[in-house]
């Protein structure tokens, strides 16, 4: 909200460019852009309740536990398996509220921290922000840019590989992570 009255401050006030007959259009575009956006975000939602009422996230918890066996580095490569997937097919709010509360417990088990666990799959599921077929920052990417979502999705790959490496840094050099926490006085 701020940054859009200073937009609208600068752009009508110091550059002088923005007219009283540019705020129609202007607006008309912001709710296509956000009706496409929250579309999207209504049938993760729609999903994720189809999702949570099957009991998938109490299967996928068992999965994980016997994939992982004694091992936190295995149970984190599934962990990040499971939500570049779910990132793929699913918002990033959905997700996290139907699966964090599933795997936090099992990280606990494995005496990982809350907060190294958390980072994970925030970097994890922010991937999938990019990636088709749900990407909601490809969506607005393409309503900003007018290119079609086939062009951006082909030039975004560089993106997601350098997403998914510093993801893998991030899970198996949890310094990277705690450090900052652990300045922290207590």
């Amino acid at each position: 909200m701020v940054s859009a009255v200073y937009a609208f401050v600068v752009s009508a006030f110091i550059y002088r460019e923005f007219k009283v007959k540019h705020l129609l259009p202007a607006l008309v575009n912001t709710v296509r852009g956000t009706a496409v956006v929250l579309f999207v975000c209504g049938a993760a939602m729609a999903a994720a309740y189809f999702i949570t009422t099957a009991q998938i996230p109490e299967l996928l918890a068992k999965v994980l536990l016997q994939l992982s066996g004694d091992s936190w580095v295995m149970f984190m490569f599934w962990v990040n398996v499971l939500l570049l997937i779910v990132g793929c097919v699913m918002d990033l709010t959905p997700a996290l509220l139907i699966l964090a509360p599933m795997l936090l417990p099992i990280a606990a088990k494995y005496g990982l921290d809350p907060i190294y666990f958390g980072v994970v799959m925030i970097v994890n599921l922010c991937i999938g922000l990019i990636t088709p077929p749900v990407g909601n920052i490809l969506f607005v990417a393409c309503g900003i840019s007018k290119i079609s979502v086939a062009d951006i999705s082909r030039a975004i790959w560089p993106n997601v590989i350098i997403g998914v490496i510093v993801l893998f840094i991030v899970t198996y050099i949890p310094w990277t992570v705690m450090v900052l926490v652990e300045l922290i006085p207590k």
